[in-house]
C-alpha cells in the first residue's frame, strides 16, 4: 500500500443547510488510517463519509464511489448525529483493513463528507443495544456494517429504513375482486401520509428484546437454539406502550405518542437519549410499508393463493417445516424473501401489533374522508376513536397474520390489505411487533 494522501470534498444535502462543512486537513497516521477532519458551522446535523477514486492515474477521469463495503471501519464524528460544538471533527478510517494493496494517492482518491438535516436523515438507522445512546446513520445499504442481511441486525442491533411516504397518494385496503376481501373490514380508499418514518427491517427478534425493553423475553418458543432469531410474542399493548388495564391512559389515539417510562417503547426512548419517538406503526404506515409500491395480494406482487402466500411469509400450511417437533411455530426472521424496500416477514410469523383501535363496517368507513367513495383521500388516519369491544375488552388491529393462522376466508391469511384485530392485553404467542419512529430526530 503506498502513502495514504487523500483529496478533500465536500458534499451538502440540499434540503435545509446554508452552510457546508469544511473539510480542513487529512493526513495519515502511523497504522495507515486516514484521519479527516472538519469543521461544521450548524448544528446539530448528521454526517456520513464516502470515499472516491478517480478513473484515471492522472485525475482528469470520473470519481467513482469506492463503495461502502470498503468504508466499513470508521470511527469518530461520523454516522451520527453531530451535536457538540468542537473546533475541529475528526472520522477515521482504517484503509488498510477495508480496502487493502489499493493505491491511495492525492490524485486518485478522496474523502467525501456529506451533510444531513436532522429532519431528512439518511436512508439507513441503526441503534445499537449494547450501548446506549449508540444510534448510527448510513447513506446507502452497503455501508450498513456487515450488510443489512447481517445476524448482527437479528440480535444485537436495530436496523431501521426510511420509508419515503410524505406525500403519497395510494390504495389502502383491497379491491372487490381480490380473493378473500372483505368488504366490511378492508374497504378500498385513498390514503395520504404526510411524513416519512423509519421501520424496522424485521421483526423485533428475541434476541433483541431484552437490549430494547430491558425485560427479559416472555416464554413463547424461546427454548430452541435459534430462539434468539425468532420473533417476540405474547406482546401486549400494555407491555409494549403502558396502556392501562382500564383502557383509560396512554391509549392511541387519544394520548398520542405518550408511552410509560418503564414500558417496552419507553425504555428504548431513554435508552437511546429520546433521539426520536420509537412506537409502533398506525396501520396505514404499517401497510404502506409492508405494499412497498405494490397493489397486489402480496408484497413480492402476487395474487391471494396459498402457493404465493408460502414464498414470502409462514402460516399454518409451512410453520411446521423445519422443526424438530412438527408443530405451528416461528421461524427465524429473514428466511422468506423480503419486499421491494428490503422489509422482511410483513406476511405471517408473528401478526404485528399496530396502534388502531379496531374496526370495521360503518365506523370504519367513518374515519375515512368523507368522500372517499368518490376518490377523497383520507390525510394521516389514525383509526377509531372508540374501536371494538369484546367481552369489556378493547380490540387493536393485528396485522400481517402469524404461523398460526389458516389460509382461508374466515382467518387473518396475511394479504397487504387484510385486517386482523385482537385483544389490546391479549399475550397471544402469534403477537409480535416491529418498531417505527419519525424520520426527525432531536
Amino acid at each position: 500500500m503506498r502513502n495514504l494522501i487523500l483529496q478533500a470534498a465536500v458534499i451538502v444535502s440540499v434540503s435545509v443547510f446554508a452552510s457546508a462543512p469544511v473539510v480542513t486537513g487529512i493526513s495519515q497516521d502511523g497504522k495507515r488510517n486516514a484521519v479527516i477532519t472538519y469543521t461544521l458551522e450548524q448544528l446539530p446535523a448528521i454526517v456520513t463519509l464516502a470515499i472516491e477514486t478517480n478513473t484515471l492515474a492522472n485525475g482528469e477521469g470520473d470519481w467513482v464511489d469506492i463503495g461502502g463495503e470498503n468504508v466499513q471501519t470508521v470511527s469518530g464524528d461520523v454516522n451520527r448525529i453531530v451535536r457538540r460544538s468542537a473546533d475541529e471533527y475528526t472520522i477515521k478510517w482504517h484503509a488498510r483493513r477495508d480496502w487493502p494493496d489499493q493505491e491511495i494517492t492525492g490524485s486518485r482518491t478522496r474523502a467525501v463528507v456529506t451533510l444531513w438535516p436532522t429532519n431528512a436523515p439518511p436512508r439507513w438507522m441503526v441503534v445499537g443495544l449494547d450501548t446506549a445512546g449508540d444510534v448510527r446513520f448510513y447513506a446507502a445499504s452497503n455501508y450498513v456494517p456487515g450488510g443489512v442481511a447481517s445476524d448482527l441486525y437479528k440480535t444485537n442491533s436495530l436496523l431501521m429504513r426510511r420509508i419515503d411516504a410524505a406525500g403519497v397518494v395510494w390504495k389502502m385496503g383491497s379491491p372487490d375482486d381480490e380473493p378473500y376481501h372483505n368488504p366490511e373490514a378492508d374497504q378500498r380508499h385513498n390514503v395520504c401520509l404526510t411524513e416519512n418514518f423509519y421501520i424496522g427491517v424485521y421483526e423485533v427478534t428475541q434476541g433483541q428484546y431484552p437490549g430494547i425493553s430491558g425485560k427479559t423475553v416472555p416464554n413463547s418458543f424461546r427454548n430452541y437454539a435459534d430462539s434468539p432469531f425468532r420473533p417476540c410474542g405474547k406482546m401486549t399493548l400494555s407491555l409494549l406502550r403502558g396502556m392501562s388495564e382500564d383502557f383509560k391512559s396512554y391509549v392511541w389515539p387519544q394520548d398520542g405518542h405518550d408511552v410509560t417510562p418503564d414500558s417496552v417503547i419507553g425504555y428504548l426512548r431513554t435508552k437511546t437519549g429520546n433521539v426520536t419517538d420509537f412506537d409502533l406503526p398506525t396501520e396505514a404506515q404499517w401497510e404502506f410499508a409492508c405494499r412497498a409500491g405494490t397493489d397486489t395480494a402480496y408484497n413480492n406482487g402476487t395474487a391471494a393463493t396459498e402457493a404465493n402466500y408460502k414464498k414470502v411469509g409462514w402460516f399454518s400450511s409451512n410453520s411446521k417445516e423445519n422443526t424438530t417437533d412438527n408443530k405451528e411455530q416461528t421461524h427465524p426472521v429473514g428466511l422468506k424473501i423480503p419486499n421491494a424496500w428490503g422489509l422482511y416477514d410483513m406476511h405471517g410469523n408473528v401478526q404485528e401489533r399496530c396502534l388502531d383501535r379496531a374496526s370495521n363496517g360503518a365506523e370504519y368507513e367513518s374515519t375515512f374522508n368523507r368522500d372517499w367513495w368518490r376518490g377523497g383521500v383520507t390525510v394521516d388516519p389514525v383509526g377509531a376513536e372508540e374501536g371494538i369491544f369484546a367481552s369489556d375488552k378493547l380490540q387493536s388491529i393485528l396485522r400481517g397474520g402469524s404461523y398460526a393462522h389458516d389460509y382461508s376466508a374466515n382467518s387473518n391469511n396475511g394479504r397487504s390489505g387484510d385486517r386482523g384485530y385482537g385483544g389490546a392485553l391479549y399475550d397471544g404467542a402469534y403477537n409480535g411487533f416491529r418498531l417505527v419512529c419519525p424520520a426527525v430526530f432531536r
